[in-house]
């Protein structure tokens, strides 16, 4: 292979391999861009350490285009204990990740390449393909993410989408994609320079 295909390959694979995309989102109609000023970034998971992990990769994530901070360092007991704490301390915006749905589905993979017999004659010297495929399924959990941008001033939805994701046991591998997909579709809906 030449260079220059190397070359490609390499900067095909910068991209990630991520097929993460919203399927549903929203952007309020009246809104020009808003200065959104410092945000912080509030994901709604029931164990505190995931929740802390993954306020803290999603935050870096959105830190190229956002100034954002973890809401667990707030210190605030509740959502509306948050809100009034970062309009206290001068946030102007509230990102929000909350799981709405969950639900089991079972995935086939590709089965084995064919597994090639014992030969004989003059017609087989190698062997001849034995069909080999076995019933390889797993049992994976597909998650619904909401992601909402809230401007604090006025309390008002900005932007809103949702898509689903592969449960993987990986958290990082799976906030990463989200916060890459989030910051990408935030400048396409031009809320974000």
């Amino acid at each position: 292979m030449s260079r220059l295909a190397y070359l490609l390959v390499f900067l095909f694979s910068l991209n990630g391999c991520t097929t993460l995309a919203f399927d549903n989102v929203w952007r309020a109609p009246d809104v020009t861009v808003p200065a959104l000023g410092r945000t912080v970034v509030h994901a709604q998971l029931a164990g505190e350490a995931d929740r802390r992990r993954a306020e803290d990769l999603l935050a870096q994530m959105m830190m190229p285009a956002l100034d954002t901070t973890p809401a667990y360092t707030l210190n605030a007991p509740d959502d509306a204990a948050l809100k009034a704490a970062a309009v206290r301390q001068g946030f102007g915006s509230l990102l929000v990740m909350k799981i709405i749905a969950s639900r089991e589905q079972t995935v086939y993979r590709t089965p084995p390449p064919v597994f090639y017999g014992p030969g004989w004659g003059w017609r087989a010297p190698f062997g001849y393909p034995y069909p080999y495929d076995p019933v390889v399924t797993e049992r994976i959990r597909i998650v619904r993410v909401e992601m909402n941008l809230i401007a604090l001033a006025d309390d008002k939805l900005l932007w809103s989408g949702n898509t689903e994701l592969a449960d993987s046991a990986s958290l990082d591998a799976s906030v990463r994609a989200l916060g890459d997909t989030t910051l990408k579709a935030l400048v396409k809906a031009g809320l974000v320079p």
